[in-house]
């Protein structure tokens, strides 16, 4: 009735609804609401979806790749539902839950990375915290570009340990400063997260951040009280979000 009525929902599409109301059960049992209140059964557990064009218009004079590449979650993409249906078993809830198999065609193929990334196999030192930068011809970068320093095994784009901005269209190379660097030894790899695709379009093989380069960031952190005649207090304070953003991230330096 909603998607019929309302817009909220419009684009979303849905499969049919061929297993019972999954709503509302009394706990523990397969029994439709027996309490005073007496519900009627619902389908209040669903799974819609929709394809969502993302990227900005791209100028005519750029290669069928970039068009592409703007549109790839639209145009030709197709979307087909293998099954939906309820899992009635389950007993813990007065819901019943439901689950849905999906498989997505893409309307194309990027064999190659639209910028690889070169860096050092193991940091161990400031000075080796930078990548080179290679961007395939055609393809467009934005000064809202970054790359970003991920832990092996993040989920999303958003789950890097430090980012720095690859702001200039003919930039060959990025270096992370000293203070952003990550106080958590392991593996890592880069990614550069391109504004135009909303996504990223290229990554690096893991490399390791040794525990020398974490311990000396850490050590850079620590509160140094100086003393003087006057018993002033010099306190650097590290900024608390350094998500990119188009606004302005700020620095406070504060004396006591």
């Amino acid at each position: 009735m909603a998607k019929k009525s309302e817009a909220v929902l419009e684009g979303f599409m849905e499969g049919p609804l061929n297993f019972p109301p999954t709503y509302k059960f009394d706990v523990g049992t397969h029994t439709y609401d027996t309490s005073a209140k007496k519900r009627k059964p619902a389908w209040t557990d669903r799974i819609l979806w929709r394809l969502r064009r993302t990227g900005s218009p791209v100028p005519s004079h750029n290669s069928a790749l970039q068009w592409g590449l703007t549109s790839w979650l639209g145009g030709a993409t197709r979307v087909s539902q293998h099954y939906y249906h309820s899992h009635m078993g389950f007993t813990i809830s007065d819901h019943k839950p439901v689950s849905a198999l999906f498989s997505l065609h893409f309307p194309f193929k990027v064999n190659l990375p639209l910028v690889t990334l070169e860096v050092e196999k193991e940091w161990t030192k400031f000075s080796d915290a930078t990548a080179k930068l290679t961007v395939v011809h055609g393809f467009q970068r934005s000064s809202w570009d970054w790359v970003g320093l991920y832990k092996v095994g993040f989920k999303h784009h958003k789950d890097y340990a430090a980012y720095v901005w690859a702001k200039s269209e003919h930039s060959t190379q990025v270096m992370f400063p000293e203070e952003d660097l990550p106080r958590d030894p392991g593996e890592y790899i880069l990614g550069y997260y391109s504004n135009n695709t909303n996504s990223i379009v290229g990554v690096t093989e893991p490399f390791q951040v040794h525990a020398a380069l974490t311990q000396l960031h850490s050590d850079s952190y620590q509160i140094s009280d100086v003393s003087s005649e006057d018993d002033s207090t010099l306190v650097l304070l590290a900024p608390i979000s350094r998500s990119p953003s188009m606004c302005a991230s700020v620095c406070v330096c504060v004396c006591v």
